[in-house]
């Protein structure tokens, strides 16, 4: 997989059709859910680093934001649009989101894309990206990032009671030896854990 080392700058410059998702419509009632307007913002992430989010514009599914962030990337993969309606009561609810690969934005040679991106499950967002900087093979080991931040904390806190760890569809909780281990637990003879 590439990587890229340098400056991202991005321009989150506007989306369309964006749609209210069935629990943005939770508590809308009668003839408005058709022509519900969402308070829309868009959340940038860099792998799982916020970088920033984009101003909130109100009342609209089609919002223009021209908002520009510039940050510094180290062994980037990835970077995250999310689309949130602004609740007014609560948590911000989740509309759409995209990802886009560094090594896709890297593959022609060239370190300027300009373009809509679709959206997922609705709509679409224009955005500017200029890189400046290179680009390298990683060489890291293909085990999935939440796997290794799990197994890190195994080895930094032995004497946590348990802990959950989530690889694609497999599931293990660990437990202390010594613990009642559930119906097909495993002991792992160098660590003091029962995997689960």
């Amino acid at each position: 997989m590439v990587v890229f080392n340098g400056l991202l700058k991005i321009k989150i410059s506007e989306a369309l059709d964006l749609k209210p998702t069935a629990w943005s419509l939770r508590h809308a009632v009668g003839p408005k859910t058709q022509t519900f307007l969402l308070d829309t913002y868009i959340a940038l992430n860099v792998d799982d680093f916020r970088v920033g989010q984009t101003s909130t514009k109100q009342k609209t599914n089609s919002p223009v934001w021209q908002d520009e962030f510039v940050t510094e990337v180290h062994d980037g993969r990835k970077i995250e649009l999310s689309v949130f309606h602004d609740a007014p009561i609560g948590y911000d609810d989740f509309v759409a989101n995209c990802t886009i690969q560094f090594e896709e934005l890297l593959h022609n040679g060239s370190k300027h894309f300009e373009d809509w991106i679709d959206l997922e499950p609705e709509g679409k967002v224009f955005v500017i990206i200029d890189l400046s900087g290179s680009s390298s093979e990683d060489n890291l080991p293909d085990v999935p990032l939440s796997r290794t931040l799990a197994l890190a904390q195994i080895l930094s806190y032995p004497c946590l009671p348990w802990i959950h760890i989530r690889d694609g569809p497999h599931q293990e909780l660990l437990h202390p030896l010594g613990s009642t281990p559930a119906p097909g637990g495993r002991t792992c003879d160098h660590l003091p854990l029962t995997l689960i």
